[in-house]
């Protein structure tokens, strides 16, 4: 698994880490999901390096959503 945060602007400083709030916004099929859980406690790690901390929706500055896909390979070891 492979996580990457991408800052789009100066995080540097603690004047704007007051509004890195988020909450995780899931579409109906990430409602109950296991999987959805996993991969926001990842992406949640790598927010936290960036001071982002996560909120209920009424109290956040962004929403965070993820989309994800699963691929498999066949590898033969001899």
């Amino acid at each position: 698994m492979q996580t990457q945060v991408t800052a789009f602007s100066n995080w540097n400083g603690n004047a704007s880490n007051a509004t890195r709030t988020y909450p995780f916004q899931r579409n109906g099929e990430q409602a109950n999901s296991i999987e959805q859980t996993t991969y926001e406690t990842f992406v949640a790690g790598e927010l936290s390096k960036y001071n982002f901390r996560q909120v209920p929706e009424a109290g956040a500055h962004y929403q965070v959503a993820l989309a994800y896909s699963v691929r498999g390979d066949i590898m033969t070891v001899r």
